[in-house]
C-alpha cells in the first residue's frame, strides 16, 4: 500500500507541475506521459498477479490500463503540438530534425518573452 501511495504521490506531483508549466515547457506533457506509461504496467501486472478476481474486480481493474494508454497518447500529442507552436510551425510541418532542435527553440522563445 505504501508503494502505491508513493507512486500516486509522484504521479500527482508530476501532473501538478505539468499543469503549472506545460505552456512554457511542453516537456512536462511528455513527463506525465512517461508517468502514465509506467502506471500502465502496474495495472497490468496486478491483474496478472492476482489469483482470482470477482466480476466487480474485473470491471474496476480493466479500464485503467487502457485509460492510461490513452492518456499517454494524449500527452505526447499535446507535447508535439505545444512544442511546434513554440517553435512557430504547425505540428503537421514538424519534422524529426526539427524535433531534435525543439529544446533550443523553446529556450530562445522563453528568452524572448
Amino acid at each position: 500500500l505504501r508503494r502505491s501511495a508513493g507512486q500516486w504521490a509522484a504521479f500527482t506531483l508530476a501532473q501538478g507541475i505539468a499543469l503549472w508549466r506545460w505552456q512554457r515547457q511542453p516537456i512536462w506533457l511528455a513527463i506525465v506521459a512517461g508517468v502514465r506509461f509506467s502506471d500502465l504496467f502496474t495495472d497490468i501486472s496486478y491483474i496478472l498477479a492476482v489469483p482470482t478476481l470477482t466480476t466487480l474486480g474485473w470491471i474496476a481493474l480493466m479500464p485503467p490500463p487502457f485509460l492510461n494508454l490513452l492518456g499517454v497518447v494524449i500527452m505526447l500529442r499535446g507535447y508535439r503540438q505545444a512544442s511546434a507552436s513554440l517553435a512557430g510551425v504547425s505540428s503537421q510541418e514538424l519534422t524529426p530534425s526539427m524535433v531534435r532542435h525543439l529544446p533550443a527553440a523553446i529556450r530562445v522563445a522563453d528568452r524572448n518573452d
